[in-house]
């Protein structure tokens, strides 16, 4: 069977796509045919150019009646479209009325040359209006869209929503974004230019996205996580920046014991005020937070492990414990209280938090 990547980008089983014929004296694609050839396993193709947005809507519902595949729907959006209102035998007249020179001069070459008159079968013109309502209906269909939400319109190529997609109020989609089929994305999500998501992908409540980030098919992100590289496909992620959901888990249970560690700390530190200088222990500790590399359960590497590591050994003094942004910005403990700090090391800024 022959297959190509036409076929995994538009979900169809064959790469056959047929043409969506517009209304042309009188014939119009019919749903049936749509639906037929989306149910043999190709692309079906509603020509949707001369219908009302009503009619599109009427149409596009029985082509989904008869079939739950995919199927496109043809439009005509010109690069530059008639500001004028009303059909085309209102236009002709207004012409034949306002500019009788040119309407006779084009009757003339009609007579001369002995061409037919061809009669009108499409009584509309492609004006804004009618464009805009059309392109409502294709994204009305299967696609919600919340109160306050904004998708961006793009310059050069488009924004696309996949069919079946659910957006929730106050969601940010930035200009180029592609959503796959039948995504959800929550309260507040914001997805910056250029962003891809696979289908069925879940994004929950505050989750940001940054600009051309892939996402893969039905990928999961936790509330509040921020996406700044690409998602594998089926993975559950969360916090900031975004790690394998398992590992934030273990990483928040560490947390919560940073107040036990730095009370352990403080006692360590009035207990060598009794001890004599050579018996005294002092622990100054770097703490990170983002995905690393475990070799055997033993090594460890990854930036924030190295960050961390420079911060205990290097810059901590005794009985300090400094975090790095990435560990702080995870931190949401109202009980520990931070100070932000900065050093330069070669000329670059370290930025970090020391625990008071």
């Amino acid at each position: 069977m022959l297959r190509t990547a036409l076929c995994d980008l538009l979900g169809i089983h064959h790469p056959v796509v047929q043409a969506g014929m517009g209304i042309y004296r009188g014939l119009v694609t019919t749903p049936e045919l749509v639906a037929a050839v989306s149910n043999a396993g190709g692309m079906g193709c509603l020509g949707g150019s001369g219908l009302t947005a009503e009619e599109l809507r009427t149409a596009i519902r029985r082509v989904r009646e008869l079939t739950a595949r995919p199927f496109g729907v043809d439009l005509i959006i010109p690069a530059k479209l008639s500001t004028r209102e009303g059909t085309r035998a209102e236009i002709r007249a207004d012409i034949q009325r306002n500019h009788p020179d040119h309407f006779a001069f084009v009757e003339a070459l009609y007579e001369k040359h002995g061409v037919p008159r061809r009669p009108i079968d499409l009584d509309l013109t492609w004006t804004p209006a009618l464009t805009d309502a059309q392109a409502r209906v294709v994204l009305e269909e299967q696609v919600e869209v919340g109160c306050g939400t904004t998708i961006d319109r793009p310059s050069v190529g488009e924004t696309r929503i996949g069919a079946g997609t659910k957006i929730d109020n106050l969601v940010q989609i930035g200009h180029g974004v592609v959503t796959g089929r039948g995504c959800a994305l929550a309260a507040q999500v914001g997805i910056a230019g250029g962003a891809r998501l696979g289908n069925g992908v879940i994004l929950a409540g505050q989750v940001g996205v940054a600009n051309r980030t892939t996402i893969g098919d039905r990928a999961i992100a936790s509330s509040k996580s921020g996406l700044h590289g690409d998602i594998a496909a089926g993975e559950v992620v969360s916090g900031y920046p975004a790690i394998p959901n398992r590992l934030w888990l273990r990483c928040s249970a560490a947390f919560s014991k940073l107040p036990e560690l730095a009370r352990s700390v403080r006692q360590l530190k009035a207990a060598n005020l009794i001890l004599p200088e050579d018996r005294r222990l002092y622990a100054s500790i770097g703490i990170g937070y983002g995905a690393v590399l475990n070799i055997d359960d033993e090594d460890l590497f990854g930036d924030e492990m190295n960050l961390a590591c420079k911060l205990g050994e290097d810059i901590a003094a005794r009985s300090e414990i400094l975090l790095t942004e990435a560990a702080r910005a995870t931190l949401t403990l109202k009980t520990v209280e931070t100070r932000p700090e900065q050093l330069s090391i070669s000329g670059l800024a370290l930025n970090y938090h020391m625990v008071l």
